[in-house]
């Protein structure tokens, strides 16, 4: 199987989508602007690159399908979220969101020199018949899409994953393993508001000569003597911020703290693993995405503030939830998942 072929990711915290969009469902927001050469069939333009109808309407459905999947099935689409806002918008808003992220950033790609190769050309086509093929007669009707739209959207989203790997390729290098570094500790915890203070560090003291002297294991006296429901924690090294977790990142494995005073708070600590490889390696790649996030949330927002865009409202307000039973895809991005080699 093709590796690296496309990762299906959210919407990326920071995006200003709303420049795009508008805010919720407001039809008077200037940055949409009125209607101008679109035609009933077509949901937005940015740039050159229109989104039609169908193309909307596949991502919408399968929107509202993982809302049926994650919500049960009998949803009343009426309900209101908020004061203004009912399920059926919402999940339009969803849809309407998701796609404009990825078609604006689809629309970026003669600019940043990114392009689809013959074989990916020939990739998208074969996963977008694929997806076409499981959908029933009701869904295509309901979407009203035919092949051509599913490789045209397929198409635009596959683009849009280039050019986000083509903005951020070079954001989050300077992630360091120790920046991620995951750490396992026991620990012991008094308060000194309930116990006298000079108790307390008695108590301690005598918990690690007994811990050192092999008489106890460390996890019996911390669960003697702490005041917390639990005696193990697993610390990120980004965001230690209290005395006890910042010190925990001193110890080697098997080896315990001095005694710790936090405030009115004491504490002991207990290494269990000083650095957790695999969990290490997976808050590394969280915090170089995080970065990426950051970076391509600074160019998306610049390269809106040029976009021309137009979003056709009156199609879009008109377009409602399935009422047939039989429109019930939502494996929409299951064919753009990351392929393993």
């Amino acid at each position: 199987m093709r590796k690296n072929k496309i990762v299906v990711w959210g919407l990326v915290a920071g995006l200003a989508v709303s420049s795009l969009t508008g805010c919720g469902v407001k039809t008077d927001t200037p940055l949409i602007g009125n209607i101008v050469g679109l035609k009933e069939d077509e949901v937005f333009k940015v740039n050159d690159l229109i989104c039609k109808k169908e193309e909307y309407m596949l991502v919408f459905m399968d929107v509202q399908n993982r809302y049926k999947n994650n919500l049960g099935a009998g949803l009343d689409w009426t309900a209101k979220v908020d004061d203004r806002l009912t399920l059926e918008k919402a999940a339009a808003n969803q849809a309407k969101e998701e796609v404009a992220i990825r078609y604006t950033l689809a629309s970026m790609a003669e600019e940043q020199e990114v392009e689809l190769t013959d074989q990916e050309e020939a990739d998208v086509k074969s996963d977008a018949i694929s997806f076409f093929g499981t959908m029933t007669e009701a869904e295509k009707q309901y979407t009203g899409a035919t092949q051509e739209d599913v490789i045209s959207l397929y198409r635009n989203y596959y683009l849009s994953q280039k050019v986000r790997e083509k903005l951020t390729e070079n954001a989050g290098n300077d992630v360091s393993d120790e920046q991620a570094r995951m750490t396992k500790i026991q620990y012991i915890h008094m308060d000194g508001t309930k116990t006298n203070p000079k108790k307390i560090k008695e108590t301690l003291k005598e918990a690690k000569s007994i811990v050192n002297a092999g008489y106890q294991p460390f996890s019996r006296e911390a669960k003697q003597y702490t005041v917390e429901d639990s005696i193990e924690k697993v610390i990120k090294k980004n965001e230690a911020t209290k005395t006890y977790e910042l010190e925990a990142y001193k110890l080697a494995d098997g080896e315990m703290s001095d005694i710790i005073q936090d405030g009115t708070d004491y504490y002991l600590l207990y290494c269990v693993e000083s650095y957790m490889k695999k969990e290490t390696e997976a808050n590394k790649q969280k915090l170089i995405e995080a970065e990426k996030d950051k970076v391509l949330a600074q160019q998306y927002g610049e390269y809106l503030e040029e976009l021309k865009k137009d979003f056709n409202t009156k199609t879009w307000e008109g377009i409602k939830v399935a009422s047939d039973q039989d429109v019930k895809n939502a494996h929409l991005l299951d064919f753009l998942k990351e392929k393993d080699s």
